[in-house]
C-alpha cells in the first residue's frame, strides 16, 4: 500500500468513506465520453504530413470514408484533405495559385484534375454510394463533385453553400445558405426548391426569416448543416434562427428545437443563448454542423456556444461535451475537454463522434468511455471504475441507501494513493493527496483544508458497523475528480 497510512481507525481500521448520488448522470451529461486530437498541430497554415504536425485553415466539415479515413473541407486553405487510417493528412484536391495581402491562399474556379482543380471555401461533403464525393464549394456559390480523380462542376446557380446530404435515391440536398433555402440538385445539375421563399430584399442582400409551412411558405434564416433521418425526413441547423427545423416527406417545415425572439442589433439574426433541457425551450446559439446515429439521436455543432449538443429520440437536449461559451484548445473528458467554434460534428461507423473543430485547425474525436469488462453487469452489485480500473471491495461494499450509493473509504483511497488519518477523540479525519489536504468531521457539513466548502449532508458514522459516510459533493470538490452516476449500469465512475 505504497503512500497510503492508517492511524488509529475506527475498528481496527476499517473506516468507509461514502459518495452520496442523485441517480443521474453528474451535471445533465448526456454519456461519458473522451475527446482526442485526430489531426491538426492546431497552429494556423498549409502543411501534408503526419497528423500531428500537419496544418489546417479553418476546417468546416470532416467525414469518414469508405476505408475509415477522413475528408476534410480545409475551407481557408480551399482544399480538401485527406487523413488516411495510418495518421497521415494529404491533399486529395484543390490547389492555388495565389495569396492575399496576408500571405493566406486565394481561392479559385476550375475543373480538372484534382492536383489542378481549384475551390474557393469548400464546406459541406457528402459521400455517394458509389464513391463520388461531393463539395459544398461556398466561394463559388457551386456544387462539385470528385468522381475518379477529376473535378467537375454540377451547379453554380446557388449563393453559398454551405452543406450537403444524399438522399437514398441518390438526389442530392443542398442548404442554399445565403438564398435561405434547401433545394434538390439532381445528377444533371437541375436545381428545385424543396422549402424556404418569399424573402425581401435590403439592397443587394436576401434577409431571411423565420416561419413554419409548407414548401416556399416556410422561412429560414442562413441555413447550414443537414441530416437526414432514417425515414426520410430532412433535419436543417437554421443557423440564424438558432433552431433546428424539419422539412418532412410532404414538405412541411416544423421546429424541432430551439427557442428565442429578439433580434442581434443591426441584423436579422436571433439572439442565441444556452439551455439543455425540453427541447421547445431549449437555446442554441448558432448552430451548424448535424448527424443522426443509429439510435436516432441527432447531434449538433453549437458553434458559437463552443460544444457539442444532442437532441435524443425522447426529445431532450444535453450537452455532450465542451464548456459552454467558453472556447479552448483542451482534450480530456467531456466536461473539461473545450473548442472552439466547432463547426461540423459526424458519426462514424463505430459510433464515435467527429468534430471539425474550427478555430483550433484541429479535427477532434468523442471517443465514448468504455466500462472495463464485467463492472456493471453483475445485477443489484454496484460497481466503482477508477482510471479504466474496477476498484475492488472486501467486507465493505458499495451499497445504496435512500438513493443514495454508499462507497467503503479503505479501497478508495488505497486507490487513490491518499494518506488518511482518524482522530477519535475529534471526531475528524485528515485525508492527504500529495500538496492537498482536507479535513472533515463526523457531524460536521463543513470542509476544511486546500478546498475549503461545505457539504450538503453532513458526515456520519453508522453505529452498527463504525462506517462513516459522506456525499458526492466531497470527493468531486475535495480533489478535483469528476463523478458520475452511471444509473442502467449501478456504477461510479471517477475520473
Amino acid at each position: 500500500m505504497k503512500g497510503y497510512k492508517w492511524k488509529n481507525l475506527v475498528a481496527a481500521g476499517i473506516i468507509s468513506l461514502s459518495l452520496c448520488f442523485q441517480t443521474s448522470i453528474a451535471d445533465g451529461a448526456y454519456k461519458p465520453a473522451n475527446v482526442k486530437t485526430v489531426a491538426g498541430s492546431g497552429e494556423l497554415g498549409y502543411q501534408d504530413g503526419a497528423a500531428t504536425i500537419a496544418k489546417f485553415n479553418g476546417p468546416s466539415v470532416a467525414i469518414e470514408a469508405g476505408d475509415g479515413s477522413f475528408y476534410v473541407s480545409d475551407t481557408e486553405n480551399h482544399r480538401i484533405r485527406l487523413v488516411t487510417k495510418d495518421n497521415q493528412v494529404k491533399t486529395f484536391a484543390g490547389t492555388t495559385s495565389q495569396t492575399d495581402e496576408y500571405g493566406f491562399a486565394v481561392g479559385g474556379f476550375r475543373d480538372g484534375n484534382v492536383g489542378n482543380a481549384m475551390f474557393n471555401e469548400p464546406k459541406g461533403l457528402a459521400l455517394s454510394a458509389s464513391g463520388v464525393l461531393y463539395v459544398a464549394d461556398a466561394g463559388n456559390n457551386a456544387v462539385r463533385a470528385i468522381d475518379n480523380g477529376v473535378v467537375h462542376t454540377v451547379t453554380s446557380d446557388l449563393q453559398g453553400p454551405s452543406d450537403i446530404a444524399i438522399t437514398e435515391s441518390g438526389d442530392l440536398i443542398v442548404s442554399d445558405t445565403l438564398n435561405h433555402r434547401i433545394v434538390k440538385v439532381t445528377e444533371q445539375g437541375e436545381v428545385s426548391v424543396l422549402a424556404g421563399g418569399r424573402y425581401r430584399n435590403d439592397g443587394d442582400w436576401l434577409v431571411g426569416g423565420y416561419a413554419d409551412g409548407q414548401g416556399a411558405a416556410a422561412q429560414f434564416n442562413e441555413p447550414s448543416g443537414l441530416a437526414i433521418a432514417a425515414n426520410g425526413d430532412i433535419y436543417v441547423a437554421d443557423t440564424g434562427n438558432q433552431r433546428i427545423r424539419k422539412i418532412d416527406s410532404s414538405g412541411n417545415v416544423t421546429t424541432v428545437a430551439g427557442t428565442g425572439a429578439g433580434k442581434m442589433t443591426d441584423t436579422s439574426y436571433i439572439v442565441g443563448g444556452y439551455a439543455d433541457g425540453d427541447a421547445a425551450r431549449a437555446q442554441f446559439n448558432f448552430p451548424t454542423g448535424l448527424a443522426f446515429d443509429k439510435e436516432g439521436n441527432l447531434y449538433v455543432a453549437d458553434t458559437l456556444n463552443h460544444v457539442i449538443r444532442v437532441i435524443t429520440t425522447t426529445g431532450n437536449v444535453s450537452t455532450v461535451a465542451g464548456i459552454a461559451s467558453e472556447s479552448g484548445n483542451k482534450i480530456g473528458s467531456e466536461f473539461t475537454a473545450q473548442f472552439d467554434r466547432p463547426s461540423d460534428v459526424s458519426v462514424l461507423k463505430n459510433g464515435k463522434l467527429l468534430v471539425a473543430d474550427q478555430m483550433n485547425n484541429k479535427l477532434r474525436m468523442i471517443d465514448w468511455y468504455q466500462l472495463p469488462a464485467g463492472v456493471g453487469t453483475s445485477g443489484d452489485d454496484i460497481g466503482v471504475v477508477y482510471n479504466n480500473s474496477s476498484i475492488q471491495f472486501d467486507d465493505a461494499k458499495p451499497k445504496m441507501v435512500n438513493s443514495r450509493t454508499l462507497i467503503p473509504l479503505r479501497a478508495v483511497t488505497e486507490t487513490f494513493g491518499y494518506e488518511v488519518d482518524w482522530n477519535a477523540e475529534t471526531k475528524g479525519i485528515t485525508i492527504i493527496n500529495g500538496e492537498q489536504t482536507v479535513v472533515l468531521t463526523v457531524g460536521d457539513k463543513n470542509v476544511k483544508g486546500t478546498n475549503t466548502f461545505t457539504m450538503d449532508v453532513a458526515p456520519e458514522v453508522e453505529a452498527t458497523t463504525n462506517r462513516t459516510y459522506v456525499p458526492l459533493r466531497f470527493i468531486a470538490e475535495a480533489f478535483n475528480l469528476q463523478v458520475d452516476w452511471l444509473g442502467n449500469e449501478r456504477v461510479v465512475l471517477i475520473r
